[in-house]
Order: structure tokens, then sequence, then C-alpha cells
């Protein structure tokens, strides 16, 4: 009923509604980018080992167990940085991936805690070798269609670090339209994409080149051009 008395309504993604039950009359789909303004300053990571962040809810669905005992078999040695929190629904799963790994070899996790502040964590991520992006609950529709509802996609390219992402037809499709996207499936070397992105993204202008595709189109003040100007619009009549 809302729904009927809006002149139009915005979504991050179209997926997550079904417009023939609703009867949205105008939906208009604005992704979830980050400003022009959240583009950092570049810093390649110093560390020996490879460094892999993930900031948001520190849940299984978030951080695959499995995707970490992957890792491990790889032998690289990694270092896999948390900023975050817990949720009611899986309290205690820092502990568990912690104990888990805690007397691994070649693979270490550091928790930094929640960030209070958006500034502080994305210069935390731009230190890093690459970012995580793990939506492993299919049955939830949500998890199905975050393409563009998910901020960590446009924070980390604006961090200028690459993104290792869940495999689907979503996460597919925008690897073919922006670069830093690579899906990582049950059958990808894991081994051979953690090398070739830690020597491809030492060199700081892939990162920028990363950057720059915030800067240049897949930006807040992009996405949200057609909304202001249909509000302008709306309100000289």
């Amino acid at each position: 009923r809302l729904f009927r008395t809006v002149q139009f309504s915005l979504i991050p993604n179209a997926k997550r509604i079904a417009h023939e039950e609703l009867k949205i009359r105008d939906l208009v789909e604005v992704r979830n980018f980050p400003s022009k303004a959240d583009v950092l300053e570049v810093r390649p990571s110093a560390a020996r080992e490879i460094v892999v962040c993930y900031f948001g809810t520190l849940v299984p669905s978030r951080l695959p167990m499995s995707f970490f005992e992957r890792l491990e078999r790889t032998g690289i040695h990694l270092l896999v940085q948390l900023m975050g929190y817990e949720t009611i629904e899986s309290p205690g799963y820092v502990s568990q991936l912690l104990q888990r790994f805690e007397h691994s070899v070649n693979l270490r996790f550091e928790f930094l805690g929640s960030q209070p502040m958006r500034d502080a964590m994305l210069r935390q991520a731009a230190q890093a070798d690459a970012g995580l992006l793990f939506f492993s609950n299919q049955e939830d529709v949500n998890e199905r269609a975050m393409v563009g509802a998910s901020n960590k996609i446009g924070d980390y390219l604006a961090a200028g670090i690459p993104i290792l992402c869940s495999l689907n037809s979503e996460f597919e499709a925008l690897s073919g339209e922006l670069d830093g996207i690579y899906p990582v499936g049950s059958e990808t070397d894991l081994t051979e994409l953690l090398l070739r992105l830690k020597d491809q993204y030492a060199d700081a202008s892939a990162r920028i080149a990363l950057q720059k595709q915030i800067e240049m189109r897949f930006n807040y003040e992009t996405e949200f051009a057609p909304v202001l100007k249909r509000l302008s619009a709306t309100l000289k009549t």
C-alpha cells in the first residue's frame, strides 16, 4: 500500500523485490557506490606476507571457514585482517576462527575490532593486498542479490585493492564491468591467483587504475544524478 503512494522508489538491486507482487509503479535502481571523495591515497602493503582484509559483520556466511582452510592449504604465508562486529546469530565466531588457525604455520588472523570511523577503516584496508567479499548463504534472496547493495565492492576499489568474492552469476557479470573483481569457486587455483594478485598490484599504478573506476563512473554522484534530476523536476511542477 505504501509503494502505491510514492512517485518512485529506490533500491540498490532490483532483484531484491518482486515487481509483480507489489505492483511498484516506478522503481529506480541506485547502486551503493562510494563518493568520489572516498578515494584514498594508494598505500601498497609493506608486509612480507600477503594481506587480505574484511570489514563488516563477522559471521560464517561472510567468512566461511572452508575458504580459510583452502587458504591454509596453499602454503602461502597470509595475514587475514578482520574489522567489524559479531551478530547475535553468530556469537563467538571470531574466537572460533582464531582458535582454529592458532597453530597454523602459514595462516594467521588479526582482529582489529569495530572501527568507529569509516575513514580509518578504509585507510586500514588500503594497506592490504586484497579484500574479501563472500555471500555463501544462497538460500537468502538478499545474499543472492548483493551487487549494488553491498558497499564493500566500491569501498575496496576506492581503497585501491582487488576483491576476492563469491562465484555466482552476479559477480561474474560485474567482473566484466569492473576490473579488480575475482570470483572464487571450488575449482579456482588459489595459489596461482594470490601470487598473481600480489605481483600485479604491487605497482601503485595498478591500484590507482582500480580507484579511477570509482572516480570516473562507479560513484555516489553518478548513481544519484538521475534521482536528483527527477526530484528537481518534481519540485518545479
